[in-house]
């Protein structure tokens, strides 16, 4: 079985949707890591988790890395994934 998926498999069921999400992502950035270079597999990981979490520190902490100025920011993807409490209908009198 792929790595990525069997990592996903063992996600704890009582996260939220935007929890599972997010360590989605990191589960992903981290099995990319392990996959490149040893070289590089440490700045690598610092640059796809910093993604992953939507912010960190890159470079030895001189440069903060606020992904929400590039508007990659952890959103629905699709209108059905947006909870939304229904609208009660206007009673008619």
């Amino acid at each position: 079985m792929d790595l990525i998926k069997a990592d996903f498999q063992g996600l704890s069921p009582t996260l939220s949707r935007e929890q599972r999400a997010t360590e989605k992502m990191r589960i992903i950035a981290n099995r990319r890591a392990d996959a490149v270079t040893s070289r590089w597999q440490a700045s690598y990981r610092v640059h796809k988790l910093a993604i992953a979490n939507g912010n960190g520190s890159v470079y030895g902490d001189t440069l903060f890395m606020d992904t929400s100025k590039y508007d990659m920011v952890l959103e629905p993807a699709f209108e059905s994934d947006i909870n939304v409490a229904p609208i009660p209908s206007p009673l008619h009198v």
